[in-house]
């Protein structure tokens, strides 16, 4: 039988806890020994099938025993799958540094184009207002089912009095 690293009064205090005083008190000397007796067979029994003599006193596992048919991966799978992580992280992050640079060169580009179109509409309005100064302010209305879609007020007027004074036309 192999050595227990536990007795089986502290094995019975470290499992019942404050509740074993009570059971002591309330059995004989010779039934609590019995009890002691149980309880050390049961280590000394359990340590036999374990092979490793009882329970820790902590009750920590053993970091050297490793089961075989465990399915916890090992350290070295843990950093192949970290260094594996890692690597598609560098990746992804030189993939995104190029994209944000392609942006930023996008962005530049279509500010430059927004700047261009707004000094173009600038440029025609200034272009239309030497030609006709009333154009843009008096349009009465921009609908093409009417005939006079796109005619200035004062255009309206000058047709209507045309028509008066040339009722045939």
């Amino acid at each position: 039988m192999s050595k227990l690293k536990t007795t089986a009064s502290a094995w019975l205090s470290k499992v019942f806890g404050d509740s074993l005083k009570p059971i002591s008190e309330s059995l004989t000397a010779e039934q609590y020994s019995q009890v002691v007796q149980g309880a050390e067979n049961f280590l000394n029994s359990e340590g036999d099938e374990q092979g490793d003599g009882g329970e820790d006193p902590d009750g920590a596992e053993d970091p050297k025993n490793e089961d075989p048919g465990s399915t916890d991966p090992s350290d070295t799978d843990l950093q192949a799958q970290v260094t594996a992580l890692t690597s598609q992280l560098d990746t992804v992050n030189a993939d995104l540094a190029a994209e944000k640079k392609t942006h930023a060169e996008t962005s530049a580009k279509l500010t430059a184009a927004q700047t261009a179109l707004s000094a173009a509409l600038d440029n025609n309005k200034k272009l239309r207002s030497a030609v006709n100064p009333v154009s843009d302010e008096d349009l009465s209305n921009k609908t093409a089912e009417k005939q006079t879609s796109g005619l200035t007020k004062t255009d309206i007027a000058a047709r209507e009095a045309y028509k008066k004074r040339h009722p045939k036309a």
